[in-house]
């Protein structure tokens, strides 16, 4: 199951506390986790969709809320503003 997204911001962010917690990791291998999470192969599939969707996508709460979600039992993420 693909989320669709209006944009990357939140999964960015998710990548980037990805590999703030677990720092072996490349940026680039965050990217793809957490696009795997949310459905897609890769990171560019991901990418392209969202910047695709732009209308139809997950609005940021729900984004957030998402992400908060299924993030939580492996990190204790928190989503900044």
């Amino acid at each position: 199951m693909e989320f669709n997204f209006r944009n990357t911001e939140i999964a960015k962010r998710a990548a980037k506390r990805l590999k703030k917690t677990l720092p072996e990791l490349k940026l680039s291998q965050a990217q793809e986790i957490v696009a795997r999470v949310f459905g897609y192969s890769n990171w560019h599939q991901f990418h392209t969709v969202c910047e695709n969707n732009r209308e139809n996508g997950m609005t940021r709460e729900a984004a957030e809320k998402l992400l908060s979600d299924i993030m939580h039992p492996y990190l204790s993420y928190k989503i900044t503003h």
